[in-house]
């Protein structure tokens, strides 16, 4: 039976088990695995009872991983004794086990041989326990899928993000530059600081010299909000301190006009004074 060689204390507190295992609770060394699913404690003799009953009905096939070890002194009084004296003398060894903890593993045995040894395993011991399967032998999709899968996982990642081109002077390589720092939405550029930014640009290789970072956040935040009206008058006094304003038709047409409506009026003057 498994017991330490020797321990740093002879005498043990009886402790408490609390929360789930967060180590060993995946199926590492075999193929198949038995998985506690309420804590308890695991003696010695019930660990090798486990292990007996699933050589035997496997007839010595396979190889069986045994994940647990007792090294947990239980200590007992003899019966009939008073209160006092002291704590009691080790008597046996238990491990300590947590829901999700693998307790044993199996390999190189057909599934229906590997569960039939597993349940009759299960039986000798004192917590409940379930027939668990590496996650390898049974892939969540099949690979036919894997590039349907992929295609639209992409799609949605690209959904699930913002275009930030839309902000007014934010060109490519800072949006590459903002979407390696994790800034990829309006709302995240909305709260990023005027000093982060400028870091940013700076670690990006980017000249700050005439880049407007100072008007990033507001327009993120409009476009966060969905107020496309006050980014588009926000914009266009950006555009009309920096000397870019865009004319439109009617504008245009007007510019056009004007000069010919002066050359008439020029006209009609030289016409009354002959």
């Amino acid at each position: 039976m498994l017991m330490p060689k020797r321990t740093k204390f002879r005498k043990m507190q009886k402790g408490r088990v609390k929360g789930l295992a967060q180590r060993g609770a995946r199926v590492t060394f075999g193929d198949y695995g038995i998985k506690a699913l309420e804590p308890g404690w695991i003696t010695s003799r019930q660990i090798e009872a486990a292990r007996i009953s699933m050589t035997r009905r496997m007839k010595r096939q396979g190889k069986v991983w045994i994940r647990i070890f007792p090294d947990k002194p239980i200590t007992k009084k003899p019966a009939e004794t008073r209160m006092g004296k002291g704590k009691g003398s080790p008597e046996y060894w238990v491990a300590v086990v947590k829901p999700g903890r693998i307790l044993f593993e199996i390999a190189g045995v057909p599934e229906d041989l590997a569960r039939e040894a597993m349940r009759l395993a299960i039986q000798k011991l004192p917590i409940k326990a379930k027939f668990v399967v590496r996650p390898e032998m049974h892939p969540v999709a099949p690979p036919a899928d894997a590039s349907t899968v992929s295609e639209n996982s992409g799609i949605t990642a690209e959904v699930s993000n913002d275009d930030l081109t839309n902000i007014y002077g934010l060109g490519g390589s800072m949006i590459e530059s903002l979407q390696k720092a994790g800034i990829e939405t309006y709302a995240a550029l909305a709260d990023t600081s005027l000093e982060k930014l400028r870091e940013i640009i700076e670690a990006g290789g980017t000249d700050a010299f005439g880049v407007n970072e100072e008007t990033w956040a507001k327009q993120a935040r409009f476009l966060a909000d969905g107020d496309f009206d006050g980014l588009n008058e926000y914009v266009e006094g950006l555009r009309e301190q920096d000397g870019n304003v865009v004319e439109t038709e009617e504008a245009s047409a007007d510019s056009e006009s004007a000069p010919e409506a002066e050359a008439s009026e020029d006209s009609a003057s030289d016409e009354e004074t002959a």
